[in-house]
């Protein structure tokens, strides 16, 4: 059929109007691709960190009780004046002194392990490294040492928090409850790879089972304060398009979270042109 004059003028006119639309919805769908796949690396590495961190753990706690060192040879935090102790490496004979030797030995091969703690029933303490003075400390009356000893021989995970590096960690009481080893799991592998995302427009969420955000990012890192704030219900549960953002979730191995990333569509639409 031919065209009349009218909508040969316009048919060129209609056609720049449409690509810039086909650009775009070309560009949408590599932007969603490409957050599908950030989510499972993302997902992938933290499952790989936890995974490997629990096998540290599980050895490491087996190692504590079979060298079953006496309590009282652990070092004494309670009392009201300022402790510190200092090994002697020399002292080879006694166990607490080989036990916080194996624990240094243990964080020397495995970087990621920030720090090694085993609290006793007395309430004596032994960590690895060299401590910072203390006093008044109770192992007994730590959240860690209390949790793990209500849930008996289950491994607890801890919410990411962030120190001097963002962290998670696991906590186990000993098979006959007369200890509990706690191990701090450095994450920041995990956490700087979401220096890829935007502050305001593209999120990370880690979510629990239950809907309970353990931990939200805006860029940098999982930041540890950031959980407090979005302890509540998440409208999300789908891979899908939620309120202008593409939305991916993976579970994470070994643990009950799930990784959620959104990007921002509307950064998509403003730079399509």
């Amino acid at each position: 059929m031919n065209m009349n004059i009218k909508n040969k003028i316009l048919f060129p006119f209609c056609l720049l109007a449409v690509i810039p639309l086909f650009s775009c919805l070309d560009k949408d769908s590599q932007e969603a691709q490409e957050n599908l796949e950030f989510n499972r690396k993302l997902a992938t590495t933290l499952s790989t960190i936890m995974g490997d961190s629990i096998k540290i753990f599980n050895t490491t706690l087996s190692q504590t009780e079979k060298m079953n060192i006496n309590p009282a040879l652990a070092p004494d935090y309670t009392g009201h004046k300022l402790f510190k102790w200092i090994p002697n490496e020399k002292d080879v004979k006694n166990p607490a002194v080989a036990l916080h030797k194996m624990y240094d030995d243990i964080i020397k091969a495995h970087p990621g392990i920030n720090m090694i703690t085993v609290g006793y029933e007395n309430d004596h303490l032994l960590m690895s490294g060299t401590l910072v003075a203390l006093k008044n400390f109770y192992p007994t009356k730590r959240p860690w040492y209390i949790k793990a000893k209500a849930n008996k021989n289950k491994l607890i995970i801890s919410d990411p928090y962030t120190t001097r590096h963002t962290n998670v960690s696991l906590t186990k009481q000993s098979a006959d409850g007369k200890f509990v080893l706690t191990i701090d799991v450095d994450i920041s592998k995990f956490a700087g790879s979401v220096k890829y995302y935007d502050p305001y427009t593209d999120k990370i969420f880690l979510i629990d089972k239950s809907d309970h955000h353990v931990a939200f990012s805006n860029v940098r890192d999982m930041i540890g304060k950031y959980s407090k704030l979005y302890k509540k219900k998440p409208n999300m549960r789908h891979n899908s398009s939620y309120q202008g953002y593409f939305l991916n979730k993976t579970p994470i191995a070994h643990t009950n979270w799930e990784l959620y990333t959104m990007i921002g569509r509307e950064d998509i639409y403003n730079t399509s042109y």
